[in-house]
């Protein structure tokens, strides 16, 4: 409707045979003045009425005030553009970064290194299926702002908390430069790209499968972990493979390219640039073969949250750690040891890895003198609930006397 204003108003402009042309063609209205914009011209017409013009206006005249009306609302053309970036920049979509991968692969790790490394604002998304979010926790020391969604898995029962989170982000006034989600180790991808795919927004910048070496060829083998493996490597655009040594690579990329075929396979100890390079943009870094929804049963596997307020014995929490169960796939936390003949309870903070048979036990400072322990293994295995209940008993008999 404004299109055939306009074009009624310069037709009959044409028609009256006037010269003037709108915007950056100089105007010719009288001798020895010219006019650039519409600003210019609105003076020149007061100026015209103070030398004694006629307040009647003529039907050129009446002609210009409207097309005046039309451009004060509409914009000029350097106005339209201006708006119009002003637009872009207000939905521009926020690049949202999955990381996936089995239990145990390196993907907080590999959030914490790409926190060190960028300058932008990162805001990081962290899903754990116990009721301690551990991971939450490490990210958080990176002073990276830190969304924990724990007790369930995003990708289905927490499907509808992930949304209400992306939505209160994208409502913020000041927005982070890019989101990272990183996935709890049982969680299928393709309900996490799903709910990224389907809010206004955002988009999926890429998800990458993060592989322990070291576990890869025991997971692949196991009936309990396979199916959720592939599925995890089938949603990728990149593979990152941690824990591996030189040795190892060409076997490992046998392997992987079986399952991954079309997709980068990296190793982490080999990236030697930017690590934001890498995890940017990896959606177009591989391509991978559309992933079809499926029903999504962690169920097979079972989660045990272990809080003690005294410290452990540190011979017989070892001795545990060196006799893990093959039922059980993950333990991480924080505990507090001491030696059982320590009178005065003289207990340190460690932090605990546990990935398989592999594990680690790291001196911390700063942690409260309590354990706070995920065990994630297979459901109904007597082994799971022997190994928990021991856990338990490691703590150090306060004597009262």
């Amino acid at each position: 409707y404004l299109v055939r204003i306009i074009g009624s108003v310069a037709l009959k402009l044409v028609s009256a045979q006037t010269s003037r042309f709108w915007m950056r063609i100089p105007l010719k209205l009288m001798p020895g003045e010219s006019v650039t914009s519409m600003c210019e011209e609105r003076s020149w017409q007061e100026r015209s009425t103070s030398r004694g013009q006629s307040k009647v206006l003529s039907e050129e005249d009446r002609l210009l005030e409207a097309k005046d009306v039309l451009m004060t609302t509409l914009g000029h053309p350097g106005q339209v553009l201006k708006s119009e970036d002003a637009q872009i920049a207000e939905v521009r979509p926020i690049p949202v970064i999955l990381l996936c991968g089995f239990l145990g692969a390196g993907k907080t790790t590999l959030v914490c290194k790409l926190l060190e490394q960028v300058n932008d604002e990162i805001l990081v998304i962290v899903n754990d299926i116990a009721s301690i979010n551990i991971d939450g926790a490490m990210v958080r020391r990176q002073d990276a702002e830190t969304i924990e969604l724990e007790n369930g898995c995003a990708c289905c029962v927490l499907g509808a908390d992930l949304s209400d989170r992306l939505s209160e982000i994208r409502s913020r006034p000041s927005q982070p430069a890019a989101i990272v989600i990183e996935t709890s180790g049982l969680s299928d991808p393709y309900g996490f790209s799903q709910t990224v795919r389907n809010q206004s927004g955002f988009e999926l910048d890429g998800v990458i499968a993060v592989v322990d070496a070291k576990t890869l060829l025991e997971r692949t083998a196991d009936e309990f972990t396979r199916d959720l493996l592939v599925r995890q490597l089938d949603s990728a655009h990149l593979v990152i493979v941690t824990k591996s040594s030189s040795r190892e690579e060409i076997k490992l990329i046998s392997q992987l390219e079986s399952l991954t075929p079309g997709r980068p396979i990296l190793f982490d100890s080999r990236i030697k640039g930017s690590l934001q390079e890498v995890v940017f943009g990896s959606s177009l870094k591989g391509a991978h073969l559309p992933v079809l929804k499926q029903s999504h049963d962690y169920s097979q596997f079972a989660s045990e949250s272990i809080i003690l307020s005294r410290p452990l014995d540190r011979k017989h929490f070892r001795d545990l750690l060196d006799d893990v169960p093959g039922c059980i796939y993950r333990v991480k936390g924080f505990v507090a040891l001491c030696a059982q003949d320590d009178q005065d309870q003289h207990a340190l903070n460690f932090d605990v890895q546990v990935v398989g048979r592999y594990w680690r036990v790291n001196q911390i400072v700063g942690q409260p003198n309590n354990t706070e322990l995920v065990v994630i293994g297979q459901s109904g295995s007597s082994e799971f609930r022997d190994f928990v209940r021991a856990l338990k008993e490691c703590q150090i008999e306060i004597n009262d006397g």
